[in-house]
């Protein structure tokens, strides 16, 4: 265990929406609800002034993005970002080994994902002149390592978190620090609060659906639920202890821990 070491997203400062495929989930998402509530996530980042970057949960890619392109975004600008071979569309195999044809589907997907969030912010802006002023979107790619899904327990964990800037970076460097080395990352505005939120059961089934979409790709051997009292989100300390018992109760085979920070 290595308490000393640093990662490179502390140097960040964004908020980061981390859903099964990402950026996908706003041109073809599985749900109607997952486009949604990706755009329900960016309007509180800018609300608050904060960039944002979406990303897939997959462990295979949101580090290496990271690593890659070490960047911190402008106050008004959202990142699109979308990885090869995912299983959000399932993959290289679904081109026949095609990178090439695999790229350029993934080229058109993120120019409609741009436009999608463009039309939202200019429907926001007539809401909130105020908030927003000018805010960018752009894209970026990044090629997986190999052309093939992970073996049974390559990812260890999942870790479900806050969106918000402070919340997701402790979580990830708290989880690594315990030695947990691959994980994937799902992130939602308010973190395990939405999972108990009674009037928003939306939030709650697409949360259980992304947790089970990383339990079957991955085979996960554990859930970290991460809670945190002092964000933007009022979050009761005994919400993340609530949310627990829900995930384990949908996924009684594997191990649920709870980390407050």
């Amino acid at each position: 265990m290595d308490r000393q070491k640093t990662y490179p997203w502390q140097n960040c400062r964004f908020d980061l929406i981390a859903m099964p495929g990402g950026a996908k989930n706003l041109v073809q998402p599985e749900k109607p609800w997952d486009k949604d509530h990706a755009l329900f996530n960016i309007e509180f980042s800018v609300i608050a002034g904060q960039p944002t970057v979406i990303t897939c949960i997959d462990f295979r890619f949101w580090e290496k993005f990271l690593e890659e392109f070490q960047f911190s975004p402008t106050v008004n600008d959202i990142t699109l970002t979308t990885h090869s071979d995912c299983g959000a569309y399932g993959g290289l195999k679904e081109f026949s080994g095609d990178a090439d044809q695999e790229y350029n589907f993934l080229f058109s997907q993120m120019n409609e994902a741009e436009k999608v969030v463009s039309d939202w912010l200019r429907k926001f802006k007539e809401i909130e002149p105020s908030i927003v002023k000018k805010l960018t979107t752009t894209f970026r790619f990044a090629k997986a390592d190999f052309n093939s899904y992970p073996a049974a327990h390559t990812c260890k964990a999942l870790v479900f978190s806050c969106s918000e800037t402070g919340a997701w970076q402790a979580a990830c460097t708290a989880v690594k620090r315990a030695g947990v080395q691959s994980f994937d990352v799902l992130t939602t505005y308010g973190g395990a609060r939405r999972i108990v939120t009674e009037d928003q059961s939306c939030f709650r089934d697409h949360t259980l659906r992304s947790m089970e979409i990383s339990r079957t790709l991955h085979h996960i051997e554990e859930i970290i639920l991460v809670g945190h009292a002092k964000g933007r989100c009022d979050m009761e300390r005994s919400d993340v202890f609530k949310a627990a018992r829900i995930v384990e109760e949908r996924f009684p085979e594997i191990r649920v821990e709870v980390l407050v920070i």
